[in-house]
């Protein structure tokens, strides 16, 4: 069940609505350990990460380091112009969200400084 919070307003005065997982439904089935399937978008579905062989090279700088930083077992992911997917092992929902969050800042640092997009 996913739950719509609003937060604020946005650009022209629209309501921001915030989507989340109650948190007894953010862990896999079986609790701790299990596999976790993660899909991220790029703000606005912009094709932000174009792929060229030196922002390849980031994002798996980005990935190797967020591995040695926190117990994650990364099973396959891939980044595509808009949004990335990985398949991943974790022992908790914080462990989880802190990998998400550090390969999400560093990768968005790398597109910026690689392509010149603000936003």
């Amino acid at each position: 069940m996913v739950t719509e919070l609003q937060k604020g307003t946005g650009k022209g005065g629209a309501v921001r609505r915030i989507r989340y997982l109650p948190l007894e439904t953010t862990m896999p089935e079986g609790g701790p350990g299990g596999l976790v399937e993660v899909t991220i978008r790029t703000i606005a579905a912009m094709l932000l990460c174009r792929p060229s062989e030196r922002l390849n090279q980031r994002i798996l700088g980005v990935m190797g380091r967020a591995l040695a930083l926190y117990p994650v077992a990364l099973h396959a992911f891939v980044f595509m112009s808009n949004h990335w997917h990985a398949l991943l092992t974790t022992p908790d929902g914080e462990t989880l969200a802190r990998f998400v969050q550090h390969v999400n800042s560093n990768v968005a640092k790398a597109i910026k400084e690689e392509t010149g997009w603000t936003g």
